[in-house]
């Protein structure tokens, strides 16, 4: 059941991040799992990430969701920010 709120989680702040493109309030508190990928989503980093299907019709709506969330994912721009004892190379 955790998992599956997380994932949910995850698929609420990548559409926050799509649509506001990062302005405003991303509510990145509302799962430890976003929480610890708040620096990869939308963030300060090069972030991959990795889905796995299921070729079976038992799974298709899973598959769906899965595919749903790895193209938001896709759209997530991350923004580098130097901090203040980093130069730019």
């Amino acid at each position: 059941g955790y998992i599956n709120k997380s994932l949910l989680v995850v698929s609420q702040v990548t559409k926050q991040l799509i649509t506001d493109e990062g302005k405003g309030f991303v509510s990145y508190r509302d799962s430890k799992l976003t929480h610890m990928l708040k620096d990869s989503l939308g963030g300060n980093a090069k972030t991959c990430f990795i889905f796995s299907l299921i070729a079976d019709k038992r799974f298709y709506s899973d598959s769906i969701a899965c595919l749903n969330l790895a193209q938001n994912v896709s759209l997530v721009r991350n923004h580098l920010q130097f901090g203040v004892n980093e130069t730019k190379k």
